[in-house]
């Protein structure tokens, strides 16, 4: 299989999705009735919708960072069965669009914040997934891998990949519990599917997060079996 036509399929798949977000959000037609009053009303009607947009632009960036280090550092090669993985986790990355415009049309909706969030956890496990089947698969050549078996000062490295494996943890968690939550309170499940997007966006937060949460202590451990 080739590398570099999965990568141009996946990247373009990527730039449409994220252009079709802001193409459903329509411009008010006011027209004969048309006054400055009038059209800040209706502007102010779509303050949803630009939310959803933005939320759904910045959750598209973080996977679509995630999948470049994924198959452009980690994946020296792709066969069939990443390619058939690849392509289900981009028709549910071709599903935001709708699932942004869905939420934005009803941000109050119950259903609505659980299905955008069921669109977004699926998306977060299917990128688990490709991660894991390049790490296990003895047809995928992983430099990545090979580093931590190979490496005398490996322990940067190792701690580098349980950060990796935080963040799609994080991203899938998250998004658990946004679903879980979605009918209690709309508002606080929004705020979960955020917390994936601000770690991957401000630099150390991540780091912070686990240490609050006394999890780094985790990333001790797996040094310390090197």
């Amino acid at each position: 299989m080739n590398k570099i036509r999965l990568e141009a399929i996946t990247d373009g798949i990527f730039a449409i999705v994220m252009t079709l977000l802001v193409i459903e959000i329509k411009v008010p037609e006011l027209h004969d009735t048309f006054s400055n009053g009038k059209l800040l009303t209706e502007l102010e009607h779509l303050i949803p919708l630009f939310l959803s947009f933005f939320l759904s632009f910045a959750v598209l960036l973080n996977y679509w960072t995630s999948h470049n280090f994924l198959i452009s550092t980690m994946a020296k090669n792709v066969d069939r069965n990443l390619s058939y993985v690849n392509f289900i986790f981009l028709s549910f990355v071709s599903l935001i669009p709708f699932s942004s415009h869905l939420l934005g049309s009803y941000p109050e909706s119950g259903v609505a914040v659980a299905f955008y969030s069921t669109n977004v956890l699926i998306i977060a496990l299917l990128i688990f997934w490709m991660r894991e089947y390049i790490t296990r698969s003895p047809r995928i050549e992983n430099p990545v891998v090979e580093s931590l078996k190979l490496d005398a000062v490996g322990k940067y490295n190792n701690k580098d990949k349980f950060y990796g494996t935080a963040r799609i943890v994080l991203s899938v968690g998250c998004s658990v519990l946004a679903l879980a939550l979605s009918f209690v309170s709309t508002n606080v499940a929004i705020v979960l599917l955020l917390i994936p997007v601000l770690t991957g966006a401000i630099p150390g937060s991540l780091a912070f997060l686990l240490k609050i949460t006394h999890l780094e202590k985790l990333a001790v451990k797996e040094d310390a079996k090197l």
